[in-house]
């Protein structure tokens, strides 16, 4: 092998920190597009051999999901959760990542059984295949392993209900 090959070999190893770190800012742009419902973004972070599979076992195509993003869209539905997904495990083989990942989703909402103000932690944990096309890592599969959703009741402010405070309605 020559020095170039081997240079260039070097070059494009990725220690499992850089992985996961590259990994992490593609979920991340993944939140951000998802809530501002930039399809564009989120098709570009897809694999175009993309499939998810839900919890129930069934499984969306490249196409099928796409279409289903670009519908919300023109619809205008928003979805009233905010997301974040973080990397629990992750296992490197060549130019591929099995990634353990852990989305959360919250939102204020009335609790169904208390009809209470209370905040709605919905969770989903997903077994992601990640594959690495030149330098960009887009998201091949998706398996949903299980998903919950739990309800916290808001903090109780009693300032504000008299309007006492450090301002007139404020805690």
């Amino acid at each position: 092998m020559n020095s170039v090959a081997c240079l260039a070999i070097l070059l494009t190893t990725l220690s499992p920190t850089q992985v996961k770190k590259q990994i992490q800012a593609q979920y991340d742009r993944w939140s951000k597009a998802y809530m501002a419902q930039d399809v564009d973004t989120l098709v570009g972070i897809l694999a175009p051999d993309y499939s998810l599979t839900s919890s129930d076992g069934k499984v969306s195509t490249h196409d099928g999901y796409v279409a289903y993003l670009r519908l919300k869209k023109r619809t205008g539905y928003k979805d009233p959760f905010t997301t974040q997904t973080t990397i629990v495990g992750l296992q490197m083989s060549g130019a591929q990542a099995k990634v353990d990942a852990q989305e959360i989703m919250t939102s204020q909402v009335t609790d169904p059984t208390t009809q209470k103000p209370e905040t709605c932690i919905h969770s989903h944990y997903y077994l992601d295949i990640w594959q690495r096309f030149g330098s960009v890592w887009r998201l091949k599969s998706t398996k949903t392993l299980r998903e919950s959703t739990t309800y916290k009741p808001l903090p109780f402010r009693h300032a504000n209900l008299f309007g006492f405070g450090r301002g007139r309605g404020e805690v």
